[in-house]
């Protein structure tokens, strides 16, 4: 329907939620240098609990680690040109998992909202539904946004005391808008694109989030600035991708608990970490041996190429449970596309 979570191997879309905070819940949170709140742990505080796939990004703190800003109202020739280099050398920077806002940046460039006001964003696979979270930038007004919808053909109604919008065709916006189904306007600053469902559970403290179930704790704890990021849990925690190019006795772990495929700030640069949660510190020793004969000598699960010539590993270790990973690329597209697709989390067995 979205296109969302692109990249992620064997993700359908069904359905497309998508939270946008805005008002109380953000702010401080700006487009640019300037510094806000953790973006992935407000996030996970939103998510369902039992959404086992998330492509998350942090395009706020790339951008304050980049040094850039763009601003929806000033993307005038130059700075388009701008943002488009700079998207091509830092893929992430456009933010992932904000589903049909991206790509409509200069046409929005006088709308209420755009991409560029995206401060962070999480998307999740729940069931027949995925859900999109979105931090934005203090200057959407919820007001001004609401009656941009309605000039764009939006039916207004009321939904469980809040204002709802929703269009019947999609087809009928023009080419200069994405096209959103539907809009549900939350209190303090909330809200839904889509159908609202399990993530307005959370909001109302009906339904518990990831974080109230601490699904990502031990596999996140200690981690430094996240940019970038697949988290998958559960029965989906390999990803249905297979080490591929070794030997059977030398494939890692068949099964996880949870795992986090990273991009995380190291100072003016991005490095690679993939942080794997296993039954046992018995199991995570075993899966550091065979992961390091996988990334030495495997292939990567999708596109078949030799790990070798796409990773330099500089550690693989294990605490407790736990095993990371932490690996360089080339900068800009392979690392954004290793991430995506979980390439140093592959199971054994596929």
């Amino acid at each position: 329907m979205l296109g969302l979570m692109r990249g992620v191997r064997g993700v359908g879309i069904v359905a497309a939620v998508v939270v946008l905070l805005v008002g109380a819940l953000v702010a401080g949170l700006r487009w640019g240098p300037l510094g806000g709140s953790d973006g992935l742990t407000d996030a996970l505080d939103l998510v369902p609990a039992d959404t086992e796939i998330v492509l998350f990004s942090d395009a706020g703190a790339t951008a304050d680690r980049l040094d850039v800003t763009f601003a929806r109202g000033d993307l005038d020739d130059a700075a388009a040109e701008d943002y488009a280099t700079a998207i091509g050398r830092t893929p992430w920077l456009q933010a992932r998992g904000a589903g049909q806002l991206t790509g409509f940046e200069r046409v929005m460039d006088d709308s209420a909202w755009s991409a560029l006001d995206v401060r962070w964003a999480a998307e999740g696979r729940s069931g027949d539904t995925t859900y999109s979270v979105l931090g934005l930038a203090d200057t959407v007004d919820p007001e001004e946004l609401a009656d941009e919808l309605v000039d764009r053909g939006y039916d207004e109604s009321d939904r469980d005391g809040f204002r709802s919008f929703e269009i019947d065709r999609v087809g009928d916006l023009d080419g200069d808008y994405p096209p959103l189904q539907a809009v549900t306007l939350l209190d303090d600053g909330v809200v839904v694109l889509g159908p609202p469902g399990p993530v307005l559970e959370v909001v109302a403290g009906d339904a518990p989030s990831m974080a109230d179930e601490g699904t990502f704790d031990d596999v996140l704890d200690g981690v430094g600035t996240v940019e970038l990021a697949l988290l998958r849990s559960g029965d989906q925690a390999c990803g249905g991708s297979g080490a591929r190019g070794v030997r059977p006795d030398d494939t890692p772990t068949s099964e996880m608990e949870a795992s986090a495929v990273l991009v995380v700030a190291d100072g003016d640069d991005a490095r690679g970490e993939g942080r794997l949660e296993v039954d046992d510190e018995a199991t995570a020793g075993a899966d550091v041996q065979a992961r390091e004969t996988y990334l030495a000598e495997g292939r990567d699960p999708v596109t078949g190429f030799a790990l070798d010539d796409l990773v330099d590993v500089d550690e693989v270790e294990s605490d407790g449970a736990v095993v990371t990973v932490r690996y360089t690329t080339s900068p800009g597209s392979r690392l954004d596309q290793l991430t995506r697709q979980g390439t140093v989390a592959a199971c054994g067995g596929g």
